[in-house]
């Protein structure tokens, strides 16, 4: 029988040999494989601090992911998230990126 994931999914991204599915309900990060499309759960990616996921994307060249958080209270928050699964706030007081 085939699992599902119930819950709404904001973005999807691909970064070497892993697919990325970040979800609403959980704030965390999925991780499959891009060959088998199985599920590889050592690396998922909580994600304590995001409320309001809006999109995903991931970029090649510094190994990273980008999620992208909006709501009313909290505009233009983008948080990057490494390969170790440590996610860090893009739009504090000490970076430039905004949206």
């Amino acid at each position: 029988m085939q699992r599902t994931l119930a819950e709404k999914i904001f973005g999807i991204a691909r970064l070497d040999g892993v697919i990325y599915v970040l979800c609403d309900q959980s704030m965390r990060v999925l991780a499959f494989s891009a060959d088998t499309y199985q599920r590889l759960p050592d690396v998922d990616v909580v994600l304590t601090e995001l409320q309001h996921p809006s999109d995903m994307v991931a970029c090649l060249l510094y190994q990273r992911l980008y999620i992208a958080e909006c709501d009313d209270s909290n505009p233009g928050c983008v948080w990057q998230v490494d390969w170790l699964g440590r996610a860090s706030n893009l739009s504090s007081a000490d970076h430039l990126l905004s949206f």
